[in-house]
């Protein structure tokens, strides 16, 4: 079997249906690919409308368990796959037409590639394209450590293939009950891999729903998301010092990393309203676990600024914060 699609379903009815027909609307011979839907303990009627659509399909497994977040139903999904490569589909998302037609095409090509990077569209719900992703074309692959420093890719595990056999090779799975676990799982994926390919081709479309992670104005949530980050940084802090010989490759990728990571946590307290006196504890604690690194440059013009900001002005950021939230900005 060539792909298992693994779905993790929660309070999604409105979005679960349109989902699967965007698996089944693929004109792909359903005996060379396999639908995992993980119910993840949801509350509305997701799953019975799952099993409705599903009830003539003969290639699907739905697993129900108690709620693991996220990360956990991924996990589960990874643990039950059959096929060779894997492709992570959020409920709420969709794959474009004959999007795997095209993988199996690219991985005929190569011979034990690790992981595929390929484009998307951010779409309303109405599917009105806002944005597109577009990673770099590449001729032949590279390695997962040489590819993130020298390419565009975001943090997403779904607009991503991953080889069954690689992931199980380094036991790679993701956290559980942590947000952004995609980029702590990204982090340790392209570190091992040796062969990674990118396509500049759309073939998922992630759809910005209104109660998203990303567009949330929960305080709990929002402090999760910091907490989150910062605990994970410091996760992936300790595995680069069990696991790196300090090689220059390693140098320039986890440099990169750490730098991304520190600007994306100031990057959320200016934007959830943190006042001064928290975002300097907060710059304390990251020193004092030497986690304030901000010395890659950048090629992205906004983070590049910030972090310029943030090296050489720091008392400047903290009056943008205090303008920002002040005159609600």
């Amino acid at each position: 079997m060539n792909f298992s699609i693994i779905i993790p379903m929660y309070n999604v009815e409105q979005y679960i249906v349109r989902c699967l027909e965007s698996v089944y609307q693929q004109d792909f011979n359903e005996q060379d690919f396999e639908v995992i839907l993980v119910d993840d303990e949801s509350p509305d009627n997701s799953l019975q409308l799952a099993k409705d659509y599903l009830s003539e399909k003969s290639n699907f497994t739905i697993i129900s368990q108690k709620n693991k977040g996220l990360g956990g139903a991924r996990n589960t999904g990874i643990d039950k796959a059959k096929g060779d490569y894997i492709v992570f589909l959020d409920s709420d998302d969709l794959l474009q037409k004959k999007t795997l037609e095209k993988l199996s095409t690219i991985v005929s090509k190569y011979n034990n590639l690790e992981i595929i990077e390929f484009g998307a569209d951010i779409v309303d719900n109405d599917l009105n394209v806002i944005s597109k992703i577009t990673p770099d074309i590449l001729r032949k692959p590279l390695s997962g450590m040489k590819y993130y420093v020298q390419c565009k890719t975001i943090s997403s595990a779904c607009n991503k293939l991953y080889n069954k056999r690689f992931l199980d090779a380094y036991k790679l799975r993701f956290l559980e009950r942590v947000y952004i676990e995609d980029s702590e799982f990204n982090t340790r994926a392209f570190f091992f891999s040796k062969n990674v390919l990118s396509v500049a081709i759309g073939l998922a479309s992630f759809v910005q729903t209104n109660n998203s992670i990303t567009r949330n104005s929960n305080k709990r949530v929002n402090d999760k998301i910091v907490k989150d980050t910062i605990t994970i940084y410091k996760d992936l802090r300790k595995f680069e010092l069990d696991n790196s010989t300090l090689n220059e490759n390693e140098n320039k990728y986890f440099n990169k990393k750490w730098t991304l990571f520190t600007i994306s946590i100031f990057t959320q307290l200016l934007k959830y309203n943190y006042s001064s006196s928290q975002i300097k504890s907060i710059k304390k604690d990251l020193v004092m676990n030497n986690l304030f690194i901000i010395d890659y440059k950048l090629n992205d013009k906004k983070r590049e600024l910030l972090r310029k900001i943030l090296k050489n002005s720091f008392p400047l950021f903290l009056i943008i914060c205090f303008l920002k939230k002040t005159f609600k900005l």
